[in-house]
């Protein structure tokens, strides 16, 4: 049996895992069902929540780990696998863009309204947990993300439906999925270096 230091320790552990199993399962079904349907924006999604779980996994080991150094390290690592997935949906974007698919719109918004409420849950989770170490203030952004993301399919799909069907409209939301996502990743290597001048500067001190 794990044992807690504190209620709240319990408390984000419970957080990370229930975002964990929910973004793996949001992953399989999103790049499964956005190919099938031709969507960028869905398979970006996907890629964006497979990024997600092995970003809550670190933060799972971060959190086991006793050494404030390895915490720090494991959020620097949630970063580099943001990069990752934001390659991979660049390489996505490409393809849409010279194969000139047309996405299927309808249950693209289906699929968005799905894992905007699986994002929203996770987002509450994480925020309830009252995240302080990095590997939490990262997860929490990740969640943050995307929920704005979602919002984004959703609008653009009712867009595609009811008035313009354009495939434009799913390479924007791929595109825009790339840029936060990379965003994201800057803003925890970021962290991470104050962390490390903060680190520095204690022992010049000292």
């Amino acid at each position: 049996m794990i044992k807690f230091e504190n209620l709240e320790k319990k408390r984000q552990f419970i957080a990370l895992l229930i975002s964990l199993i929910l973004n793996t399962i949001v992953f399989a079904c999103e790049v499964i069902i956005g190919y099938l349907i031709k969507s960028v924006n869905i398979v970006a999604d996907g890629v964006d929540s497979f990024g997600d779980s092995l970003s809550y996994s670190i933060a799972i080991y971060g959190f086991f780990s006793v050494n404030k150094k390895n915490k720090d390290d494991s959020g620097m690592l949630m970063g580099i696998v943001q990069i990752f997935s934001a390659a991979f949906i660049l390489e996505e974007i490409l393809r849409q863009i010279f194969l000139h698919n047309q996405a299927d719109f309808s249950k693209s918004l289906i699929v968005a309204l799905i894992s905007m409420c699986i994002n929203i849950i996770c987002a509450f989770l994480l925020w309830k947990a009252k995240h302080i170490e990095l590997n939490m203030k990262a997860a929490l952004i990740f969640s943050f993300m995307d929920v704005f993301m979602n919002l984004y399919t959703i609008l653009s799909c009712l867009i595609a439906i009811f008035i313009w069907p354009n495939e434009i409209l799913d390479i924007i939301g791929g595109s825009l999925f790339f840029i936060i996502i990379s965003y994201a990743a800057i803003k925890i290597f970021i962290e991470r270096s104050k962390r490390v001048n903060e680190l520095k500067n204690t022992i010049v001190v000292q």
